[in-house]
């Protein structure tokens, strides 16, 4: 669920070549989905993507009768998660390659992953919070990032542990979540009279 079409389209298959362009995978960003599970509806929803790549506010230029939520589970800080080696660890790196070793370790090749260079190349000499869209391919041109040779199923356990539980906790708190869609048929409202503003 990472790759968006020029036309707003979500592709779910992430197959590369000809599959991405097959009409029966692509799905309209923010079109009612289910997720589905082994015993039947487990929650439903919209299509998001898994990376960064659409912006909650991107789903605000028009009113919706539901809220969007972004939710990221991230389990590098949590206390007596296993040493980490993999100082760059992004892409394919360290910890994401731990975790495949639970999720879909018939993926996981540990004999290959030194074939090709996860080295932050750093190529482009600009400060800290300059940005250009090349900003990636100027770091990592084999799109892999890190060291995945460290990876291990201890850390892959501990991190799927761990962001189930967020994962958990955060529909908790989406499910009791009042004031969202308040808010945002608030804002829907007043920007209506964009010059009526009033003090807080």
């Amino acid at each position: 669920m990472r790759y968006i079409t020029d036309d707003g389209f979500l592709l779910l298959d992430p197959g590369q070549g000809l599959r991405r362009s097959s009409p029966e995978r692509r799905y309209m960003i923010g079109q009612v989905a289910q997720v589905v599970g082994r015993h039947g509806v487990v929650a439903e929803g919209v299509f998001a993507v898994a990376s960064g790549h659409t912006l909650t506010q991107a789903q605000m230029d028009k009113p919706h009768d539901y809220v969007v939520y972004v939710f990221w589970p991230m389990a590098k800080e949590a206390p007596g998660r296993p040493p980490q080696k993999d100082k760059v660890d992004m892409h394919g790196g360290e910890s994401e390659t731990s975790r495949t070793m639970i999720s879909r370790p018939d993926l996981v090749h540990m004999d290959r992953v030194q074939q090709e260079s996860g080295k932050d190349l750093a190529r482009q000499k600009l400060p800290p919070d300059v940005y250009t869209g090349i900003w990636w391919y100027a770091r990592f041109p084999n799109h892999y990032s890190g060291d995945a040779s460290t990876a291990s199923k201890e850390l892959g356990e501990f991190d799927v542990k761990t962001m189930t539980n967020q994962i958990v906790e955060a529909l908790k708190a989406i499910k009791a979540d009042q004031v969202s869609l308040q808010l945002q048929n608030q804002f829907y409202e007043e920007s209506k009279h964009p010059l009526q503003t009033k003090p807080q």
